[in-house]
């Protein structure tokens, strides 16, 4: 329980470098004049953005704000109530703890507008897309955005690429029947889809609308509507907000979950040394590379890249 809480309060901190996309998607809704009272679900909303960051702006809609664990729904709680007030919060937001890929709890028809921000890399995307456009209203549109470049993700796959090869190395040299075999490939960037499979332009387009988007009906045949599909790119700076020892410390979060366990079984390691060996790189790589690190203010590390979805039911 208590590394589920720490998971969900490293993904919070991480979460606050990507306003300029909650900002991108409050854009897309401000864009479709929605009216009063119109209805919003986000999906997978995490410590419930772009939901706060919406109503802040667009404070006559409702919105319905969901992740699929709880703890995180608490958070967006508290994050609501804290940069909208308690009365606001309560009167235009009902949370819920929900999964993107199984909405029967809502009825067919029933929302103006679904949103999923950095939500795609986390579900079946078939399943959940389908789901989304079965829930919107005719004439409704779905906004949802993915990563494609993650700086500190980056570094952390790098890191422990290079820790990998150079284990194995030593490994193979001491024993060198251990070289015929293909040790894991574990991505290190759990929040970004594959560059070969989704991150294409073209991948999650051909999901939606085998989903439904872009056609009249799921199963007519006719040529979909290209107008009801709008892609779009979007570059901004990673504001980081962590010290080099909360670097460190989110990083061990983010890599004790699946990645130096599999590291461990497979090299012969202990756990301990190979976090070890990571935290020494990365205080160097950071040092080096980014001498203008947190000293109590605020500090870019590289370039963040979104791509923005939307997604118009006919």
């Amino acid at each position: 329980m208590a590394d589920a809480i720490e998971r969900e309060d490293v993904y919070a901190k991480i979460f606050e470098i990507n306003e300029p996309c909650w900002q991108a998607v409050t854009d897309v809704l401000k864009g479709a004049n929605l009216p009063d009272g119109a209805t919003v679900l986000d999906l997978g909303a995490g410590p419930a953005e772009p939901t706060a960051t919406i109503l802040s702006q667009l404070p006559h809609l409702r919105v319905t704000c969901t992740d699929s664990q709880a703890g995180m729904v608490e958070k967006g709680k508290l994050r609501c109530e804290k940069k909208l007030g308690a009365e606001l919060s309560a009167r235009q937001i009902d949370f819920g703890v929900v999964s993107a890929e199984d909405l029967s709890g809502y009825a067919d028809n029933c929302f103006d507008c679904v949103i999923g921000t950095y939500l795609l890399m986390f579900v079946d995307c078939p399943q959940t897309l389908a789901e989304v456009h079965r829930v919107l209203k005719p004439g409704g549109f779905a906004v949802f955005s993915i990563w494609l470049q993650m700086p500190f993700f980056y570094v952390n796959q790098k890191i422990i690429d290079d820790i990998w090869a150079e284990f194995r190395a030593r490994q193979t040299a001491d024993d060198p029947s251990v070289a015929v075999r293909c040790p894991p490939k574990i991505v290190v960037q759990p929040m970004s889809l594959s560059p070969t499979q989704y991150n294409t332009k073209g991948c999650v387009a051909q999901m939606a609308r085998a989903a439904g988007f872009g056609r009249r009906t799921t199963t007519d045949p006719g040529e979909v509507d290209t107008t009801s599909i709008k892609i779009e790119d979007l570059g901004y700076d990673w504001h980081m907000n962590l010290d080099l020892d909360g670097l460190v410390r989110v990083s061990r979060t983010l890599l004790t979950n699946r990645i130096v366990p599999t590291m461990a079984e497979d090299l012969g390691r202990e756990p301990d040394e190979i976090h070890a060996e990571h935290a020494k790189r990365l205080r160097k790589e950071i040092e080096d590379q980014h001498p203008d690190w947190n000293r109590g203010a605020e500090w870019v590390w590289g370039r963040g890249e979104a791509r923005i979805y939307t997604l118009k039911k006919l």
